[in-house]
């Protein structure tokens, strides 16, 4: 035998190695599709959130809007009792003559500052009239008593108050 027959050459093998600029091909993943349907379902949750987020802020607010408005109400009514209660002293029956004539100069003084005018009409025994303005303490009578009554108005200043002579 020959020494060359026997003796097989060696087979080149190659190996094939992959190119750098080519991507490998895309294996089909589960995860994409899990954050898919993970943000699919959270969606409407999150919107949820957001939307009882606003509400509560709509809440807030009204709330908070619902405390000024009773805050100025009672500033309001407070405001009305004190301008009420100079004249709420002088109402009733059978005052004097110094109540109306108090009554009339202190209602007289707080006409020239006061922004709620008060007017008074007081009704003598002989039927005469008088306004605040055309009447004068020398009408009035030591000896007779007065009834004196008040009217509001529609935000609840007395605006007008009734002298009787009995």
């Amino acid at each position: 035998m020959n020494n060359n027959q026997n003796y097989q050459q060696p087979q080149q093998q190659y190996q094939v190695q992959p190119n750098m600029n080519q991507q490998p091909p895309k294996k089909k993943s589960k995860v994409g599709l899990i954050v898919l349907i993970v943000f699919v379902c959270l969606l409407p949750v999150i919107l949820l959130i957001f939307i009882m987020l606003v509400s509560l802020g709509v809440l807030v607010y009204n709330n908070a809007a619902v405390k000024v408005d009773t805050q100025m109400d009672n500033i309001n009514s407070i405001e009305i009792s004190m301008f009420n209660s100079r004249y709420e002293s002088y109402i009733g029956n059978d005052k004097t003559m110094s109540h109306v004539i108090s009554l009339v100069q202190m209602t007289k003084a707080n006409n020239n500052y006061e922004d709620n005018k008060v007017d008074i009409s007081i009704l003598l025994k002989d039927h005469s009239t008088y306004s605040l303005n055309d009447f004068s303490t020398s009408l009035l009578s030591s000896s007779s008593k007065y009834d004196i009554s008040a009217e509001k108005n529609s935000m609840g200043y007395i605006d007008f108050i009734y002298v009787k002579e009995k």
